[in-house]
């Protein structure tokens, strides 16, 4: 099939599946409604493993404006942590939306990275091995004039890690046939590093550390662990 026409097709199936979450998921209940209060405040420790919080070292990337932030996510949690041994810093960034309807939809950094400025010099999605599992995730490496940022980040739908927009759509309407509207955000951990090798493996030890520490609940909140 030419490539022109695979894109048609993609673009095809994706207004259907829009059209069918859009109808599945009304009238629906959603299920932060229905689970025990959610608070990334206090969900995320501010000091776990050697990682303690520190005031920001640098500007965070924001998905859009922010009337926009505040229509589509209910809490938006953003630190920086400081590795104690190293002196390693990462900034975390976890943007939590309590309806992840048809209208609300995640805003990922593929997209917001490049409307602030930067560049997306390339990507790849990986199996991220944590101690208490995989979390499909995506990295990218992103850098604007004096400042190189590679990150990498998932987002959940319920309780699923999905990355592609057609995975989230197919998990929105499964939610949707059952009369329900998921919960959702986008997980992101960056650092300033011109080094994208040693950056990403700072990155994934501050998440192994980070879900080793969390209960279980809130591990699958965040990770889908």
């Amino acid at each position: 099939m030419k490539p022109a026409s695979r894109r048609a097709l993609l673009g095809g199936m994706l207004l259907l599946l829009g059209s069918l979450v859009s109808v599945a998921a009304r009238p629906g209940k959603r299920l932060s409604e229905l689970t025990p209060d959610f608070r990334l405040e206090t969900v995320v420790p501010e000091r776990f493993g050697h990682w303690a919080s520190i005031p920001p070292v640098a500007d965070y990337v924001n998905s859009k404006s922010t009337q926009l932030l505040e229509e589509v996510y209910s809490q938006i949690l953003s630190r920086t942590y400081r590795d104690e041994r190293t002196g390693e810093r990462v900034m975390l960034s976890i943007a939590y939306g309590g309806d992840q309807s048809e209208a609300n939809q995640l805003h990922i950094p593929d997209v917001c990275y490049p409307s602030q400025g930067f560049r997306v010099t390339g990507g790849e999605r990986i199996q991220l091995a944590t101690p208490l599992g995989v979390i499909p995730a995506k990295r990218l490496m992103t850098e604007m004039p004096g400042r190189p940022e590679p990150l990498t980040y998932w987002t959940t739908v319920g309780s699923h890690v999905e990355i592609g927009m057609l995975d989230r759509k197919l998990t929105q309407l499964e939610y949707g046939l059952h009369g329900e509207i998921p919960d959702g955000l986008v997980f992101r951990v960056s650092s300033v590093d011109g080094e994208a090798k040693h950056a990403f493996e700072v990155q994934a030890g501050f998440i192994d550390d980070l879900v080793s520490a969390l209960p279980p609940a809130s591990r699958t909140r965040l990770a889908g662990l």
